[in-house]
């Protein structure tokens, strides 16, 4: 028989903690005011539908995806492709990772156009990565080429970036000899550089 044995709030605002026991095994959920709403608001001591635990278990598993969506973005941006994977890996669905990651997009924790403009200044700046390196590195990463694009463009525009000085400093840091057109050649084709 599945019994609610209590009720009380969560640390996070706006969730609560919702004991259960089904045939003396207890366990504790923690649900959304919203989905407690949307199965009737049981009271201690109430007995519950199977269908009201499974709702509550989906409420749960909503609940960690959140709480790990929010540890993973605070220690790195992500991308919303690279949180679904890393969030399927801690055990959540396919389904409540993609709507957990379309949450944080639509809240902002997701900002695609920030991380990309931080990734393509470091890979031209840094690494002196040409088109043709970095675009496939960053779409290896969970990023579409359009978006990369974009960034791109934006970057070149506003003069954060510079192909051809990339370019220089790449042969330049090689130690190679700028009148040796064949090694150069090499050199800049290795790292996406058009020739």
């Amino acid at each position: 028989m599945l019994k609610v044995e209590y009720i009380k709030g969560a640390a996070s605002r706006g969730y609560l903690r919702i004991g259960i026991s089904d045939d003396g095994e207890r366990t504790s959920y923690t649900v959304s005011e919203a989905a407690y709403r949307s199965i009737g608001e049981p009271r201690a001591a109430d007995i519950l539908t199977r269908d009201s635990l499974e709702a509550i278990k989906m409420g749960d598993t909503e609940y960690r995806a959140r709480i790990y969506a929010l540890r993973i973005l605070a220690y790195a941006d992500n991308s919303e492709r690279r949180l679904v994977e890393k969030l399927v890996g801690r055990g959540i669905s396919r389904d409540v990772a993609m709507r957990t990651a379309e949450e944080m997009v639509s809240l902002g924790y997701i900002n695609i156009a920030r991380q990309l403009d931080t990734l393509v200044r470091a890979e031209v700046n840094i690494r002196f990565s040409g088109p043709g390196k970095l675009i496939p590195k960053l779409r290896a990463r969970g990023y579409d080429s359009g978006e990369i694009l974009k960034a791109i463009t934006r970057l070149r525009d506003s003069g954060e970036i510079d192909f051809e000085e990339a370019k220089r400093r790449l042969i330049e840091s090689k130690g190679v000899d700028p009148d040796d057109e064949e090694s150069v050649k090499k050199i800049l084709y290795r790292n996406g550089h058009k020739i």
